[in-house]
């Protein structure tokens, strides 16, 4: 059996395994109150905003993951962070306030664990009360590849994340609405603090939809996607050279 076909195997038997292992999982509310668990591709509307803990995340795959919050509107800046990890990742106006913090959980890196998470407004428009916000986990053993990449957006989803499979010094470039954003985070083996990021720490990010970057190392790099436009389905072009 080829070395390739060998490993992904491996990655998705430990992904399913510890799946089965934290048991079936069940829709996520409507609307959330503190210390709500998040489920993959479930955006949750809340008005609970608090410096303490709300939500709780479990990593299930040997794959790169990610939380994402979103504000009310544009004017309202969050701040987002989970603990575990001592990650705290601030929102920028100019990314229209989506916030996320991705993590990786590739082999060797960050062991299949729970990680809660909470919100706060850093900064916001000067007078009136924030709206209900939504936050949101991705995860899941899929991949991204060079050529055409379809993307579905379940259940209302604003972000997303692929691995992507890059040897050392190969550049990518990938394609994307200019609308919409893609980061691509890369990791350390040797370098823990590396195995989870916030927003701003990424590789690589678009600008008017495209984004290249050549990678330092072999590895699975973590392509996360911002759906701006709130489609449905959206189409990614990736070339590795």
């Amino acid at each position: 059996m080829p070395v390739t076909l060998r490993r992904k195997l491996a990655r998705l038997v430990a992904g399913a395994t510890c799946a089965a292992a934290v048991g079936l999982l069940s829709p996520a509310p409507a609307y959330a109150y503190p210390d709500v668990p998040l489920y993959d591709y479930q955006p949750v509307v809340s008005g609970v905003v608090d410096d303490e803990p709300s939500w709780v995340y479990t990593t299930r795959y040997l794959y790169w993951s990610v939380i994402a919050v979103r504000p009310p509107s544009a004017g309202w800046q969050m701040n987002l962070y989970t603990l575990n990890t001592g990650t705290n990742s601030f929102s920028l106006a100019t990314d229209d306030g989506v916030n996320l913090i991705a993590i990786d959980s590739n082999m060797g890196r960050r062991p299949f664990g729970a990680y809660p998470a909470g919100t706060s407004y850093h900064t916001g428009p000067p007078s009136g009360p924030p709206g209900p916000y939504t936050i949101q986990v991705a995860q899941g053993a899929n991949l991204a590849y060079a050529g055409t990449n379809t993307i579905n957006w379940p259940n209302g989803s604003f972000v997303a994340v692929r691995d992507l499979y890059l040897g050392a010094g190969q550049r990518v470039s990938v394609f994307m609405n200019p609308t919409d954003l893609g980061y691509l985070f890369g990791s350390d083996p040797a370098n823990s603090a590396t195995w989870a990021q916030v927003r701003n720490s990424a590789s690589a990010r678009t600008t008017f939809g495209i984004m290249q970057y050549t990678a330092p190392r072999a590895g699975y790099y973590g392509l996360v996607l911002v759906n701006r436009r709130g489609v449905a389905t959206s189409t990614v072009w990736i070339t590795v050279a």
